[in-house]
């Protein structure tokens, strides 16, 4: 029998080893827990923001406390994609992050910042939907893998060839375009003061 046709079907990814098109399941489920791992040392300011909020329906964050969120929630990536190629999540579902053109895990500090910089500008606008780009593409390439130039791998064979899924494609990203036009034209819940961010719930109509 041929070696070439008893090797197990890999993708067309370049590069020293077997890369395989990733699971966007696999990708949403890593996302997931890199965010529970950042609330973690988050939560002992954010907690008490929130019961205040809920309490009062009004609060004010510091700018410290917006500051230290911002530098935990940035180097948190940086450095595991720099050092590991895979933030937490990602590796605890066997997933890493390599260059788009030559599949290498020598990944630059130009695309590490790139990549978590437009994360950071699209997801609290956006939510999931930079993700939602993926189902345009058989390599499941996102909006965000797009900017950076990588593409996201692993280390083993789908169960099922990815296909394009533009009818789940376009739901996904005019529904999460809808949400992004609403927190553009919606209701305003936040304001900026010289003390910090001032964040308030909407009000509910007045009961007659």
């Amino acid at each position: 029998m041929n070696a070439a046709n008893s090797a197990p079907q890999t993708s067309d990814i370049p590069g020293p080893q077997e890369l395989y098109v990733p699971s966007t399941w696999n990708r949403l489920w890593a996302k997931m827990v890199d965010g529970l791992i950042v609330l973690v040392p988050m939560s002992f300011w954010m907690v008490p923001i929130f019961r205040t909020v809920l309490r009062t329906g009004k609060v004010t964050i510091p700018w410290l406390e917006i500051v230290l969120t911002s530098i935990i929630g940035a180097l948190y990536p940086c450095l595991f994609i720099k050092l590991k190629n895979a933030t937490p999540g990602k590796l605890l579902f066997r997933l890493k992050i390599v260059d788009y053109e030559t599949g290498s895990d020598r990944l630059t500090w130009a695309q590490v910042l790139l990549r978590v910089s437009a994360e950071y500008a699209l997801t609290p606008l956006f939510s999931l939907g930079p993700m939602a780009v993926a189902f345009f593409r058989e390599d499941r390439r996102h909006l965000i893998d797009i900017i950076a130039r990588t593409r996201v791998v692993q280390d083993s064979p789908r169960r099922k060839k990815a296909e394009i899924r533009r009818i789940l494609g376009t739901i996904l990203v005019l529904y999460f375009g809808v949400g992004a036009l609403y927190k553009l034209l919606g209701h305003k819940s936040y304001n900026y003061t010289r003390e910090g961010l001032v964040m308030s719930l909407p009000r509910s109509p007045a009961r007659k």
